[in-house]
Order: structure tokens, then sequence, then C-alpha cells
């Protein structure tokens, strides 16, 4: 048995389709230690050039980007980033419905 990670998987040409285990299937129940985070020293917590990276970091662009990149392998996980998320699924299958609806017109 053989146990990969998403950017492996990716490079792969894998999908989660192709797995047969998940660690979780939501970010509350995922393992810690599988979770990256943006960390600094407690006395740089307000250091102003780190919160502006954090600021740009944490965007509804780069959920989606995640999302995006990793074949919904990898989720966004700071606070709010779920919704954004949700959003970039949900119109990837609002265009894919589109998508059919249209190549069914086209075949009548």
């Amino acid at each position: 048995m053989l146990f990969i990670n998403t950017g492996f998987a990716n490079d792969a040409g894998l999908t989660l389709e192709d797995a047969i285990f998940f660690d979780a299937e939501d970010v509350e129940t995922l393992n810690e230690v599988y979770k990256n985070i943006i960390a600094v020293r407690a006395e740089d917590k307000e250091n102003p050039l780190y919160l502006k990276l954090v600021e740009i970091y944490q965007t509804p662009e780069t959920a989606a980007l995640i999302v995006e990149t990793s074949n919904g392998g990898s989720i966004p996980a700071w606070d709010g980033a779920a919704d954004y998320a949700d959003e970039e699924s949900d119109a990837e299958t609002t265009e894919e419905e589109s998508t059919e609806t249209d190549s069914e017109t086209d075949t009548e």
C-alpha cells in the first residue's frame, strides 16, 4: 500500500476520484500535522509586514487557486476561506452544467 500527498498525486495526474482513502472530509477533522500555517515569533505577532502578507495571502483568489491547482485536494483553512472554496466549487459546477446544457442544445 502507498500513501502520497496531494502534490505528488497531482503531478502524477491523479484526482480525488482516484483516492481510496481520505485523511479527513473537512478541515476541522484533519490531523494538525497536515495543516500548513503562517507562523511568526511571538514578538513579531503585530509586525506590519507579516500582517500585510497574511492579508494578501488570505483572499478569495488565493483560496480558489489552492482548490484549482490541487484539483480539490487541498482546502484553504483560514477563517472564511471555506466560503471562497465553496463559491469556486459552485461556480465550476454551474459552468459544467451550463456546458452540458449547451452541448445538449447543439446536438438537437
